[in-house]
């Protein structure tokens, strides 16, 4: 009777360790880096994005709301998950974005390396959420896909499926739409490849690849499912990484975009041109963020600053057809300083300014057009001569302006001017700074005046590099300008 205790306390301990070792997973709180961690018959098809982030959530703080921004994982050819790449970007209640996570799992090591807020990898630019990216709907997408049923009509020599956010394909590429009935078609590679699924329009689409995990220019092969939107306004251009109105320079290409880089507008400058006015500025392939204007709307004006001794560049018709505003500056010194506006396709403004030198001082001036650039009325700017030169002008309409100066060594914030007509005079604005939050340590210049409802709202920020704002708002433009809050906003990518 006691060997028969015996034997049963040994199998009931067994139990409890076999218990032990199979529930391990749950028992461990991820660290930043390495974790031994075993993932078993994962099926992506079945088990989708939410099973992951309910594994992970057993095993880390994540927050409310997730939203993904890349996922690759390879998969056999039943559809079960092996190693994977999963970056989320996490946001509070209010969709507020808080930090970035990234979670990448070794099958052979049996590890999940996790980098969270401590790692350092949360950007310091704001990351817009967006509804075609939030976990829960791209899990329902996921789960339609027919994996294991897709690769059982191809022959590659391996499986990955992956996502990324806002993702464009080339327009008229091949890719397989989500039917009305919420189905894709099955199709082999050449009936894939022969558009029987369907073409891109080259828009921005919710897309899924299925591939062999080599890169397209090495030769690769994928097939790219596109899922009907969450939003369909949402999906439009990329917010986290472009402006609203943004630029990029490609050796001997300038394009221009106002939809956050959806549809992008060629600039018809010489390689020669670019190159002159990229040596001039001295900031790479960057331009100073006022030398160019891009119009809100479909088929409006379009400006741009170039050269070492300014030209600009102007169209009427959203690039159809371009010409040159001619124009004759009197300033001695190189022209460093360039600003330019239009309140709609008929007034616009533009400004120029210098450095400054000892014994000379600076110089800056004003040009005020009401025919669409055919003429152009020369004003003076205030503080001529001086150390105060010229960072940033914005009008309201074209009466109504604020033209920001460089406050001096001794200040962390701009003096601004506001005008009421046309710059025949001037006013200095007075702003409380003390009453801005700590997080704003300094401003350069203005970024945009409105008047909205019978209040200007005036917003400042630090110049190219740097993303923090502050927004200021005034029943008058003269006086009684009051700290609103501050905020991050996308600045401009290199490229």
């Amino acid at each position: 009777m006691r060997s028969y205790f015996r034997y049963l306390g040994i199998l009931t301990l067994s139990i409890l360790l076999l218990g032990f070792v199979s529930c391990g997973n749950k028992d461990k709180t991820f660290v930043e880096g390495d974790n031994k961690f075993k993932i078993k018959d994962y099926n992506l098809q079945k088990q989708g994005f939410r099973g992951l982030e309910e594994m992970f959530r057993e095993h880390t703080v994540l927050p409310s709301t997730l939203s993904i921004e890349s996922f690759e994982g390879s998969v056999s050819k039943e559809g079960i998950l092996d190693d994977f790449n999963l970056l989320i970007y996490g946001y509070d209640e209010s969709k507020e974005y808080i930090g970035t996570y990234r979670f990448t799992y070794d099958s052979k090591r049996k590890v999940v390396n996790y980098a969270g807020l401590a790692s350092g990898i949360s950007t310091t630019l704001p990351q817009t959420f967006n509804e075609n990216s939030e976990i829960s709907y791209l899990d329902k997408e996921l789960k339609k896909l027919p994996i294991s049923q897709e690769i059982s009509k191809l022959d590659f020599p391996q499986y990955e499926v992956s996502y990324s956010a806002n993702t464009k394909p080339d327009e008229g590429e091949p890719i397989i739409k989500e039917g009305n009935n919420q189905v894709f078609p099955i199709l082999t590679f050449n009936e894939y490849k022969s558009g029987k699924g369907g073409i891109s329009d080259g828009h921005t689409a919710v897309i899924f690849t299925l591939s062999d995990g080599v890169d397209l220019y090495l030769g690769g092969n994928r097939i790219m499912y596109s899922c009907s939107p969450a939003n369909s306004e949402d999906l439009y251009g990329n917010k986290n990484n472009y402006m609203k109105k943004d630029y990029y320079i490609n050796g001997p290409n300038v394009k221009v975009s106002r939809d956050y880089g959806e549809n992008w507008i060629e600039i018809p400058l010489s390689e020669e041109d670019i190159n002159e006015t990229l040596d001039f500025y001295r900031m790479g392939i960057e331009i100073p963020e006022d030398s160019f204007y891009i119009s809100d709307d479909i088929g409006g004006i379009i400006a741009f600053i170039y050269g070492k001794d300014p030209k600009i560049l102007f169209s009427q018709d959203d690039g159809a057809n371009w010409r040159n505003i001619d124009f004759t500056l009197d300033l001695e010194k190189p022209i460093t300083r360039r600003c330019i506006g239009f309140i709609n396709n008929s007034e616009g403004y533009m400004a120029f300014g210098t450095d400054w030198s000892m014994g000379t001082g600076e110089g800056k001036v004003l040009y005020v057009t009401s025919d669409g650039g055919a003429t152009w009325t020369k004003q003076d700017m205030p503080l001529q001569n001086t150390s105060n030169t010229l960072t940033g002008l914005k009008f309201v309409d074209i009466e109504k302006g604020i033209v920001s100066l460089d406050g001096g060594s001794e200040s962390n914030n701009p003096i601004l001017y506001a005008t009421i007509d046309r710059g025949e005079t001037w006013q200095e604005i007075n702003i409380q700074w003390d009453t801005m939050t700590d997080d704003v340590q300094y401003l350069s210049k203005i970024d945009s005046v409105v008047f909205e409802e019978g209040v200007y709202k005036l917003t400042l920020g630090q110049g190219e590099g740097s993303n923090k704002k502050a927004l200021f708002e005034s029943n008058d433009i003269y006086n009684g300008w009051k700290f609103i809050k501050s905020f991050d906003a996308v600045t401009h990518y290199n490229g």
